[in-house]
């Protein structure tokens, strides 16, 4: 899976865990919606530190901004279910997800989809010739 790929789908799964309807206060379902959010959080980091290399600075720091409110959000939204129960804190996970995460992950988006579109091809070849001349250096 793509790294756009993979913030779109933590995207959804933030936007799915806010979406429950009914009295789900210690359900399953929401459980499971929890456990996607925190899985699909693991592998996009996971994921991302490798490639981040080959990714511009600003665009880097874009992303690690999605990451971080993304990890930032999970959070809190765990310890207010924890405190008040799921469906006190529901349309409160929906709104700050489309207000916080939302537009950040436009950006985050919009950055993976040059990196990995070959947009910024000729950049990546050039910070592959810096490392290299840099690795040479220290030799």
């Amino acid at each position: 899976m793509k790294l756009g790929d993979l913030v779109t789908d933590l995207y959804g799964a933030f936007v799915a865990w806010g979406s429950l309807y009914g009295d789900t206060d210690d359900g399953e379902e929401q459980r499971m919606r929890q456990e996607r959010v925190t899985d699909l959080l693991k592998e996009l980091f996971t994921r991302y530190l490798p490639q981040s290399i080959w990714i511009e600075k600003t665009d880097r720091k874009k992303i690690e901004c999605f990451i971080g409110k993304a990890e930032d959000l999970y959070g809190r939204f765990s310890k207010e279910i924890k405190e008040m129960g799921y469906p006190q804190v529901r349309s409160n996970i929906a709104y700050r997800v489309s207000k916080d995460l939302g537009p950040l992950r436009k950006e985050a988006e919009a950055c993976l989809g040059a990196e990995m579109s070959g947009t910024h091809k000729d950049r990546r070849s050039g910070r592959l010739r810096a490392i290299r001349e840099e690795a040479q250096e220290k030799e």
